[in-house]
């Protein structure tokens, strides 16, 4: 119980902390407790934070340079490895 409530006070200072730096400032302050004993209780307390992704665009669509039609789109091959352009 005692680990539980120094686990929250560090969280409430910093709250971006994920597990293994909860473990190492715990470990500073004299605690010895291992990572995966932290993880779970942060995960039972729910604890952890939960950053948000951002959608990152890794192709550009609107480039200047032209586009090549799909040639294999619409045919159906006749069996494996087979080139469909005869």
């Amino acid at each position: 119980m005692a680990l539980r409530d120094a686990i929250e006070r560090i969280i409430l200072e910093f709250a971006g902390y994920g597990y293994r730096r909860l473990t190492r400032a715990l470990q500073r302050t004299g605690w010895k407790v291992h990572h995966k004993r932290v993880h779970r209780i942060t995960c039972e307390e729910s604890l952890l934070c939960h950053l948000k992704r951002h959608f990152v665009h890794t192709t550009d669509s609107h480039h200047p340079y032209p586009i090549y039609p799909n040639l294999v789109n619409g045919c159906t091959p006749d069996a494996p490895d087979v080139s469909l352009r005869g």
